[in-house]
């Protein structure tokens, strides 16, 4: 038996799916939006949460993200071209980690994509590898609070600068990190320092002799640009250049200190020829 609806029915039928369809829509945009903004912040718990709130950011438009806890991303995250992205963390005196996969950067700045790290901690879990902040070229990488910690790779324990890559540095840390080439910062690019901390990295030659690495404890120019004029290199060791290798053309000076490093040719600095 078949059972008709009068037009008053499929009327208030038609309203009843209507209302249902707008109420599943605006769930999912809320999902998709996560429902975290306060105060300009995306707050994100973890990965597929921090890989999307990047992902959506429209190009040229700055998104400020807030770790509200430890991440442990998974594959290198990237930040594509366009992207301005800020990420931080909730909490006034917190920084949250950023863990990365092992064998694989923790970040990846992209052509056109520009990161500001203002207060996480960068950093692989001990015994992986995998450079902290790789900047592809056009990349740029602005760092004004932080750290950089605990990674290890054969060009650029901290960061990874590629030819045509920019980095900024205002202020936080990058300490702890362990390279071939670079220690801390491996530099292809422009590396600009004002502020912060390049300390206690270390540069180890791949097979024991000097052949084979151990350049640059703090930073390894290959023939990228440092303009340093301020911040301190301190306390980085490595077999040549403890504190900074590179050739002095490429190296341009106007404060800052470089002091305590440690090598068994050129405790700070070693000119290269």
């Amino acid at each position: 038996m078949s059972v008709k609806l009068n037009s008053g029915s499929r009327r208030r039928t038609l309203i009843v799916v209507s209302l249902v369809l707008v109420a599943v829509i605006v769930c999912s945009l809320v999902a998709y939006w996560f429902l975290a903004v306060d105060d300009g912040l995306i707050r994100v718990k973890n990965a597929t949460e921090l890989r999307d709130a990047v992902n959506k950011a429209e190009v040229g438009v700055p998104v400020n993200i807030a770790l509200t806890n430890d991440i442990s991303i998974g594959a290198a995250l990237a930040i594509p071209p366009g992207a301005d992205i800020t990420l931080k963390s909730t909490g006034d005196n917190n920084f949250f980690k950023l863990i990365g996969l092992d064998g694989q950067n923790v970040i990846t700045v992209e052509n056109g994509g520009r990161l500001t790290l203002d207060g996480i901690i960068i950093t692989h879990e001990d015994g992986s590898t995998g450079t902290g902040v790789g900047i592809a070229y056009g990349g740029t990488l602005i760092m004004v609070n932080g750290e950089i910690s605990g990674n290890l790779a054969g060009r650029g324990g901290g960061v990874g600068i590629d030819e045509g890559g920019v980095f900024e540095l205002y202020g936080g840390k990058i300490s702890g990190n362990t390279a071939t080439w670079g220690g801390g910062v491996y530099n292809r690019g422009v590396f600009k320092m004002s502020g912060g901390e390049i300390s206690d990295n270390t540069a180890k030659p791949a097979y024991g002799y000097v052949d084979s690495g151990g350049y640059g404890g703090g930073v390894y120019l290959q023939y990228g640009f440092l303009t340093m004029s301020g911040g301190e290199i301190s306390g980085n060791t490595a077999l040549q250049g403890g504190g900074l290798y590179g050739n002095s053309t490429f190296v341009e000076r106007s404060g800052g200190e470089i002091f305590g490093n440690t090598a068994d040719i050129g405790n700070d600095v070693y000119d290269a020829p």
